[in-house]
C-alpha cells in the first residue's frame, strides 16, 4: 500500500461518518483498516510481510493498532492529526517506532495522549519517539530489544505516569529515558537481561513516586538510576546481580524504602548518592530511609552499607549469606554501620546453619572462642615458663656436680710415695736434733 493511496483514504474517510474498509492493492499485504465515529483501527491479521503505516492526518479520537507480525510506525506519525486522545498497540510482533514517531505536540490537541502497549514485542524505539503532550505510557506483557539514547524525552509539562508490567527489556542503552517530568514512574514484574549503563535514567523528575518491584537486574553500573528529584522511592522484592558503585544518584523530597530484596555483589556506597532535597534539609525530622528484610550475597568480608546522614535509617533484618568466623566478625567490629546495628544485622557460621545477630555472634559465640583460646595461650605460656624454670634448674645443678669432681683426692699411689717422702723427711730431723 503506498502512503499516497493510504492518505488518500484517511482523508475520505475523515469526513463520513459511515464505515470504511481497505486493505493493502496487491491482496497479499492484508492490512484491514476501519474508520468509524473518530475511532481508526488497523488489524494486520497476522500477515508476515513487513506493513509500514504512513503519517496520520485528519480528525480522530482512538487509534488502535493490531494482530501486526512486522510493523513500522515512522516518524511524526501523529503529527497531521487533531483531538486524539489515545492510541493502543495489542498483539504486535517486530514492531519499530521510528525516530519521533509518537511524537505529539501540544497544539494537536487540548487534551493529553495516553499510549498503551499490550503484549508486543518491539523490535526498536528510537531516539525522541516518545515525547511531547503525552500523558500516560503503559506497556504490559511486551518485550523491546532495544532503547535508543532519548527515546523518552521532553514531554510536555509533565506526564502523569509510564508503567512498565511483566516487560522484558533486551538492550538499554545510555540516556534512553532524559530529561523529563512525569508524576508516577512504574517497573512491576519485570525483567532487564543485560547490565543498565551509567545514566540509563538521567536528569529525570518524578513528582510523586518512583516505585521498582518484583523486578530482575542482571547488573548496573554507577549512577544508572539519576533522577534530578523523587517524592519517595520504593525499591522492594527486587533480584538484584552486581550492581556497581554508586548505582542510585537520587535527590529525595519525602522517603526511601528499600525493602524485600536479594543483592549479589554490591558495592558498599550503592545507596550513597541517595540524598535529601536542599529544601527537604530544612524539616525538623528527617526522610526516613527504611532498609528492611535484604539478604546480601557477598563474598569476602560482610561490607557496610553507606547511608547519608540526612536521613533518619530505619534498619531491619539485613541478612549477609557468606559463611564467616570470628576472625571475621572481630575485624568488622570497629566499623560504625555494624556497631551501630547490631541487634538488626544478621551472618552465619555454616551453609546450613541458622542466622544470628551481629551481637550474638561478636559476644556470645565468638567471646567464647575466645576465653577458650585466652586459655590456651595461658595453659601454653605456663608450660613454657615450667620447661624454661626446669632447664635453669637442671643447669645450675649439672654446675655444681662439676664442681664438685675439681676437688677429688689424688690417685692412691700418688698419695702414698708423697706420704713416704714425708715420713723420711720427719726422720731425718729427728736425728739431727739428738
Amino acid at each position: 500500500m503506498s502512503a499516497k493511496y493510504v492518505k488518500i483514504l484517511f482523508g475520505f474517510c475523515f469526513f463520513t461518518s459511515s464505515w470504511q474498509a481497505y486493505a493493502h492493492p496487491d491482496g497479499e499485504n492484508m492490512a484491514i483498516c476501519i474508520y468509524h465515529d473518530t475511532k481508526y483501527t488497523c488489524d494486520c491479521a497476522y500477515s508476515n510481510e513487513p506493513i509500514e503505516l504512513p503519517i496520520m492526518d485528519g480528525n480522530v479520537f482512538h487509534v488502535s493498532i493490531a494482530n501486526c507480525n512486522n510493523v513500522v510506525i515512522v516518524s511524526n506519525f501523529l503529527v497531521n492529526t487533531y483531538g486524539l486522545r489515545s492510541i493502543s498497540f495489542t498483539n504486535l510482533r517486530n514492531l519499530t517506532l521510528q525516530q519521533s514517531a509518537l511524537s505529539f505536540p501540544q497544539l494537536l490537541s487540548s487534551t493529553r495522549l495516553i499510549i498503551d502497549f499490550n503484549n508486543v514485542t518491539i523490535k526498536e524505539i528510537q531516539s525522541h519517539a516518545f515525547n511531547g503532550n503525552i500523558d500516560e505510557i503503559t506497556f504490559t506483557s511486551t518485550q523491546i530489544d532495544l532503547i535508543r539514547p532519548f527515546a523518552f524525552t521532553a514531554f510536555r509539562d509533565k506526564a502523569y505516569f509510564i508503567k512498565f508490567i511483566d516487560t522484558v527489556f533486551k538492550l538499554v542503552e545510555p540516556q534512553a529515558f532524559k530529561k523529563f517530568s512525569v508524576t508516577k514512574l512504574e517497573i512491576t514484574d519485570s525483567l532487564f537481561i543485560n547490565p543498565l549503563p551509567t545514566r540509563t535514567f538521567y536528569d529525570v523528575e518524578v513528582v510523586e513516586n518512583l516505585s521498582i518491584g518484583n523486578t530482575t537486574f542482571n547488573g548496573a553500573f554507577s549512577r544508572a538510576f539519576s533522577f534530578s528529584a523523587v517524592s519517595m522511592l520504593a525499591f522492594t522484592h527486587n533480584q538484584v546481580e552486581k550492581f556497581e558503585g554508586e548505582c542510585f544518584e537520587i535527590k529525595i523530597r519525602d522517603s526511601v524504602a528499600v525493602r524485600n530484596n536479594t543483592f549479589t555483589q554490591i558495592h558498599p556506597a550503592i545507596f550513597r548518592e541517595i540524598e535529601v532535597t536542599p529544601d527537604s534539609m530544612q524539616r525538623s525530622e528527617k526522610p526516613e530511609f527504611r532498609l528492611i528484610e535484604n539478604i546480601i550475597h557477598q563474598t569476602g568480608d560482610p561490607v557496610p552499607i553507606y547511608i547519608s546522614g540526612n536521613f533518619q535509617l530505619v534498619l531491619g533484618k539485613l541478612y549477609f549469606s557468606t559463611i564467616v568466623n570470628c576472625d571475621q566478625i572481630r575485624k568488622i567490629s570497629n566499623l560504625a554501620f555494624f556497631k551501630s546495628h547490631e541487634d538488626f544485622i544478621y551472618l552465619r557460621f555454616s551453609e546450613n546453619g541458622n542466622y544470628l545477630t551481629y551481637n550474638q555472634m561478636l559476644n556470645i559465640e565468638c567471646k567464647h572462642s575466645s576465653n577458650w583460646l585466652y586459655v590456651a595461650i595461658g595453659v601454653s605460656c605456663l608450660l613454657l615458663l615450667a620447661v624454661i624454670v626446669a632447664g635453669i634448674v637442671f643447669y645450675f645443678v649439672r654446675k655444681k656436680q662439676k664442681n664438685k669432681l675439681d676437688i677429688i683426692m689424688p690417685e692412691p699411689k700418688t698419695y702414698r710415695e708423697t706420704q713416704i717422702i714425708l715420713q723420711i723427711e720427719n726422720a731425718g730431723l729427728l736425728k739431727t736434733d739428738m
